[in-house]
Formats: structure tokens, C-alpha cells, sequence
């Protein structure tokens, strides 16, 4: 797969050296070898950042 964009980042908070950042990333659809998937981006707990990211499936040789 290779990353092929993203849609509807929202940054919330500022994330800096040392924060743990975790990130929750849930699938949403496949269409025509382009596969969709929601993420949030979360520092003690807090949204630091969504986004919409879009994967397109490799062609094998």
C-alpha cells in the first residue's frame, strides 16, 4: 500500500518533545483498490489532532 493523501486534518493542540502521542485509526471503506481510514491523534488524553487518510493498493509486478 502507499499512502495516497489526506483529507480534513484538524490540528488541535500543540504536541511537543517528550508527549506521548497515541493514535486511534479505524477503517472506514475500500473503493476501486483506494482504502479509507479515519484517525484521531491523542497527548494525555486530549485530541491533538483528526484526519481523513487514504491508502491506494500497490500493483504487483
Amino acid at each position: 500500500y502507499y499512502f495516497a493523501g489526506i483529507d480534513e486534518a484538524r490540528f488541535k493542540r500543540p504536541v511537543v518533545p517528550g508527549d506521548q502521542m497515541i493514535m486511534e485509526v479505524t477503517f472506514e471503506k475500500t473503493r476501486r483498490g483506494l482504502t479509507r481510514f479515519k484517525g484521531v491523534a491523542l497527548v494525555d488524553g486530549k485530541v491533538v489532532c483528526e484526519a481523513t487518510m487514504m491508502c491506494a493498493r500497490s500493483r504487483e509486478a
